[in-house]
This record gives structure tokens, C-alpha cells and sequence, in this order.
């Protein structure tokens, strides 16, 4: 992570932060290194496909959703938290990355397509999360509509 963005998030709430984290995680991703093995590990998912089928990859990946949901607090969001608030507790840090995984699966959960359009279907699914999950800034929920609505597209 560049000195731009950790000035950048600096400047947020713990909870605004962390759902700007949580939310851009794979273009975080893609800038640090690889994790060791996963090229080794991309063949091995390649074959195990080819032998089991599509349905095998399918159940995988949702395995892998599913497990980054519930290791969010201790992985690669969670140090990059700690890089842009060193001095804020673990507990409290990862508090923040809970609520923020929170929002954006109740964002997720509470779209649905309608007739009026892209923007004011994702904008009534924030409105619909947005009472489950208070504390955050106004700037993070138009976020959250902007992102939901450029995934839902």
C-alpha cells in the first residue's frame, strides 16, 4: 500500500477505513506480492476441476468466499489496518473490519432488481443495511451504493 492511501485512510474512522479496506481488498491484493505456492496451488485447482467437474470449482469458491468473510479480521485487511493505525488496539481494529465485512453483506443481501432502476435499487438496499449498521460516515454508504450498483450491473 502506497503513502498516498494510507495518508488518505488516515484521515478516516476506524470503520469508514476499514470498509474502504474490506471493499478495495483485491486491488490491495494485487500490489503486494503473491502468496507462497499459488501458482502451484492455480494448477492443482485446475486439475481437481478437470477431474471433478464444474460443480467441485463452484463449491470452492464459495468455500473461499466464505472463508474470506470469516478470516477478514485476521488477514490482510487486518495488517493493512495496523500499517494506517499502529496505535489502535487489535480489539478495536478488528471491530472495525467486523462491521465493515457486516455492511457490505447486508448491502449484498438486502438488493434486489427492480423497475426504477440500478442506482435507486442499490440505494434503498444501503438505506435497508443502513439501520443494521450504524457508525458510519455518509461519504462510506454512497460508497457502498456506488460499489453495490457497479456489481449488481
Amino acid at each position: 500500500m502506497d503513502e498516498a492511501t494510507i495518508s488518505r485512510l488516515s484521515n478516516f474512522s476506524l470503520h469508514d477505513a476499514a470498509f474502504d479496506l474490506w471493499s478495495n481488498r483485491h486491488f490491495f491484493d494485487q500490489q503486494e506480492p503473491p502468496a507462497p505456492f499459488k501458482k502451484q496451488r492455480q494448477a492443482i485447482n485446475r486439475l481437481m476441476t478437470r477431474i471433478f467437474g464444474l460443480r467441485f470449482a463452484i463449491r470452492r469458491s464459495i468455500a473461499a468466499v466464505k472463508r474470506d468473510i470469516k478470516t477478514a479480521p485476521d488477514g490482510r485487511t487486518f495488517k493493512r489496518m495496523k500499517n494506517i493505525f499502529p496505535r489502535v488496539g487489535d480489539n478495536d481494529l478488528k471491530t472495525a473490519i467486523r462491521a465493515a465485512v457486516k455492511l457490505d453483506n447486508d448491502c449484498s443481501k438486502q438488493f434486489s432488481y427492480s423497475a426504477d432502476g440500478l442506482w435507486q435499487d442499490a440505494q434503498r438496499a444501503v438505506a435497508l443495511a443502513r439501520v443494521r449498521n450504524p457508525g458510519f460516515s455518509e461519504e462510506t454508504y454512497e460508497r457502498a451504493a456506488s460499489m453495490l450498483m457497479f456489481h449488481m450491473r
